[in-house]
């Protein structure tokens, strides 16, 4: 699993730093939802919990929401 510090110099959606693939290939319905799908991992990290924003809102269990809940819950950000 890479190392992403911060978060401050990776994209959240394209880059390669989780289970090495883009994010939004892994959740695609997702990443099609996104408001800002050019922001950073840093973006969606405030005050020690994932913050994701959507275009509008939706159940838990739609899009693999879930999913993508427990894999970033799996990777904590440092923080400055």
């Amino acid at each position: 699993m890479l190392k992403v510090g911060t978060g401050k110099h990776y994209k959240f959606w394209d880059d390669f730093w989780m289970h090495n693939v883009p994010v939004k290939l892994l959740y695609d319905d997702l990443y099609k939802m996104a408001r800002e799908p050019s922001c950073f991992v840093a973006d969606y990290w405030e005050d020690g919990t994932w913050v994701v924003d959507f275009v509008r809102c939706f159940y838990i269990q739609e899009y693999g929401w879930l999913g993508l809940l427990e894999n970033l819950n799996d990777m904590p950000l440092q923080t400055l």
